[in-house]
């Protein structure tokens, strides 16, 4: 919440408590509690009692496929019995697999969208715009402006722009749209989309994101009405002469001085986009800042370190919650596990010690199971996560926004070490656990 209200400066942050949410949420998890016992219920009330009192019969059992002779020579006898115990039991190592391959992606998913914020960035403040500053004009202003801010001593290279309000027509659809003219598609902003690649500014025209083209249902060679909303508001026809893909927002572009023709005015820019000589910096916003018609001053680095606090911090938090919740999750998976294998078979590890195996040798053949449990999820895991990032993708994706599909190596890597860290740990709580283990009131026969 105080991230949010530092966003979006919201005056008092208020949390209401809505009493169908407690409700959904309880309803949710005692309904899943009950599911899953539902099973062990069944198979105990439909066992007759009779039945019940008697001894267990022993299992039957069929040769697996370590278990041939020309295999048992290379396999150890600790292998065999974690790949017996858990070809025995499918389901529930299937059941293992799926929840901690959750917590996986858990952590894959929750990642990615800083991942895709992070390209989202590099394109608009690294590749797209080159400037350090950028002037607002108040009113449009003449081209000849560009001689004024240019004879201003650190001003390394200026361009202009114009951008001229309108309402684009198309059949019966339209759009109220801000028409950018530009020098070039590759001066100090430039025309990226979202696989990096740069488009050229077409000499006639209008180059439009796709997402507008879709509102508009046009495609390159089609033709759309421009009606002007300032001056004479006169309205001409123009054809599409390409779209772009961009990240952010909606835009249409147009060379500058095809704009101008159409706007039938003479020429006319809104602002301007500067390089400057950086020692300087101090010196030409204090003299902007004083320039008659200058209405504000973006500078893209100030611009950009706010932005990327914001998200350093956002991320943290996130990132801590999230973790918590799959540290949660795949430890409650795994040890819970390898405490019900326990209990199970207490006896038969028990005897194991007797017959002459190490306490470690029983602890790998208990906790290699988890192990082996746990390598077999972190693939399923990936794509899961992947899986879970192209459907926020898509969901999350707006005209405002368009979420690149984008995945860091290190998000991976930091989510194996988390699932790994947590298996781990769990392997110590229930080694402590086998240990202790009473060998002669464990293998007492038990009436």
């Amino acid at each position: 919440m105080g991230i949010y209200g530092d966003f979006y400066n919201f005056a008092h942050p208020l949390y209401y408590f809505r009493f169908q949410e407690v409700v959904i949420a309880v309803v949710l998890s005692v309904s899943s509690a009950m599911l899953g016992a539902f099973g062990a219920v069944r198979r105990v009330v439909q066992l007759p009692p009779a039945e019940a009192m008697r001894s267990e019969a022993p299992k039957l059992y069929r040769p697996g496929i370590f278990d041939r002779a020309e295999i048992q020579k290379h396999v150890p006898v600790s292998v065999r019995i974690i790949i017996r115990n858990l070809e025995r039991r499918p389901w529930k190592a299937a059941l293992s697999v799926m929840m901690i391959a959750s917590a996986v992606a858990i952590l894959i998913a929750g990642r990615y969208t800083y991942d895709a914020v992070e390209r989202m960035t590099e394109v608009e403040f690294t590749e797209k715009h080159r400037e350090d500053l950028t002037l607002l004009f108040n009113d449009s202003m003449p081209v000849s402006v560009a001689s004024t801010v240019g004879s201003y001593k650190g001003v390394l290279e200026h361009e202009y722009y114009r951008d001229e309000p309108v309402t684009l027509h198309s059949r019966h659809r339209s759009r109220r749209q801000t028409v950018r003219g530009l020098a070039s598609g590759g001066g100090l902003q430039r025309l990226i989309d979202s696989n990096g690649r740069r488009h050229a500014l077409p000499p006639e025209g209008l180059l439009m994101t796709t997402e507008l083209a879709r509102i508009l249902s046009v495609v390159p060679g089609d033709t759309v009405e421009v009606e002007f909303l300032l001056g004479s508001q006169h309205r001409r026809s123009v054809a599409v002469a390409g779209t772009l893909d961009e990240i952010l927002g909606l835009s249409a572009y147009m060379d500058i001085k095809s704009l101008h023709r159409l706007a039938g005015d003479g020429g006319a820019v809104n602002g301007a986009f500067l390089r400057i000589d950086t020692s300087r910096a101090r010196a030409l916003y204090s003299e902007f800042k004083a320039m008659p018609g200058v209405g504000g001053i973006m500078m893209l680095k100030a611009l950009k370190k706010s932005f990327d606090d914001l998200i350093a911090e956002s991320m943290l938090t996130s990132t801590l919650i999230l973790t918590i919740f799959a540290c949660v999750l795949a430890f409650a998976v795994i040890y819970n596990g390898a405490r019900i294998s326990l209990s199970e078979r207490a006896r038969e590890l028990s005897s194991l010690r007797v017959l002459g195996l190490t306490k470690k040798e029983i602890s790998v053949i208990l906790l290699g199971e988890q192990a082996v449990l746990t390598l077999f999820a972190i693939p399923p895991g990936f794509l899961a996560g992947i899986g879970l990032s192209v459907l926020l993708a898509l969901s999350l994706s707006s005209e405002l926004y368009r979420l690149p599909l984008v995945f860091n190596s290190y998000n991976f890597l930091f989510s194996f070490i988390v699932v790994v860290s947590v298996s781990v740990v769990s392997g110590f709580a229930i080694r402590r656990r086998l240990i202790r283990l009473d060998l002669i009131e464990v293998l007492k026969t038990r009436e």
